[in-house]
């Protein structure tokens, strides 16, 4: 396979994409690998726009920070979200099974390292990339997992966007708090 196509038919064509996940041989290695190509392009890309942008704007309004991205915690950073990778597989892997999931823990990890094309091509991109790339995300496990896991529909938007409403529910107060007190109107 050819991660530019598998980017091009997960973004174009996610249902006919994740029915031939589902038909297909387990195939862990491309997975890890694709995941790992589009990590490393997402923590490359937010980098830059860290040091070359973030920093001298955080430092003009808090100091120095010159310190903030360096090349040892960035390859500490990637190495470590290689490794969670299997732990969020894990995790979507029981969450799925939990309501009736049909297929093995390998087509999970399929699924979550596909589904988050968006967020890692995306999310780099200030409020706009972030917040479309968790709902692009979250509908294409949505979409996968009634394909890979034979999910019924109805079950599937439930059993992703519950958890999502409550995560926004606690987040935006937070973030909102946060950019309240930022921009001096508490505290």
């Amino acid at each position: 396979m050819n991660i530019l196509k598998v980017i091009k038919s997960v973004l174009s064509e996610p249902t006919k994409f994740f029915k031939k996940v589902k038909k297909g041989k387990k195939n862990l290695k491309f997975a890890f690998g694709y995941h790992a190509v589009l990590y490393l392009f997402s923590m490359f890309v937010s980098f830059l726009i860290g040091r070359f942008v973030m920093v001298p704007l955080l430092s003009s309004n808090f100091g120095t920070m010159n310190n903030v991205f360096t090349a040892p915690m960035m390859i500490g950073m990637y190495a470590a979200g290689l490794t969670l990778s299997f732990a969020f597989a894990g995790i979507l892997h029981l969450w799925i099974l939990i309501f009736g999931g049909k297929n093995g823990y390998v087509k999970s990890y399929e699924l979550g390292a596909y589904a988050g094309t968006p967020s890692m091509l995306f999310g780099w991109i200030p409020v706009i990339g972030v917040i479309g790339g968790i709902v692009w995300s979250t509908a294409l496990v949505i979409i996968g997992t009634m394909h890979v896991h034979k999910i019924k529909k109805t079950t599937a938007i439930l059993m992703f966007a519950i958890p999502m409403g409550i995560l926004l529910l606690i987040y935006i107060p937070m973030y909102l708090l946060g950019l309240a007190i930022q921009i001096g109107l508490l505290g």
